[in-house]
């Protein structure tokens, strides 16, 4: 008697496409700590004074990285907009692998989610530029 793994082998198919996604965020405990980040800031990245616009420096830097990259190995890079449905805008990117019967990275897209992000002091309540030194 056949089991129900042999009954199904010629009858049912599995099919599975995604737009898989990675998110890449990064959260270390001792840059939580005001006194922390600023050592960080100014110390560790070997500036003067801390300046929150390093961190968005870094992060330019990281994407332009992933953008060459991609131009290198003819990867499509797509920056979306708020509100688009990404799905349906990597499709036609998935319809083109498929029909050209490739498998692998089809295209890249970049996204900017919602979060939480540590925020630069108001003036009024900055310090005079001080490094509190790393505990």
């Amino acid at each position: 008697m056949p089991n129900i793994n042999t009954l199904l082998d010629e009858h049912v198919v599995l099919k599975y496409e995604s737009v898989d996604r990675l998110f890449l965020n990064a959260w270390v405990g001792k840059l939580q700590k005001p006194d922390d980040l600023a050592w960080f800031l100014a110390q560790h990245r070997g500036q003067e004074i801390p300046r929150y616009q390093l961190l968005g420096e870094i992060t330019a830097s990281f994407i332009k990285a992933v953008e060459e990259m991609a131009a290198g190995k003819q990867i499509p890079f797509v920056r979306f907009e708020r509100g688009q449905r990404k799905e349906a805008i990597a499709q036609p990117y998935f319809d083109r692998a498929a029909g050209a019967r490739r498998e692998g990275v089809v295209m890249i897209g970049i996204a900017q989610e919602r979060a939480q992000v540590f925020r630069a002091p108001a003036r009024a309540q900055a310090g005079a530029g001080k490094v509190p030194p790393h505990p």
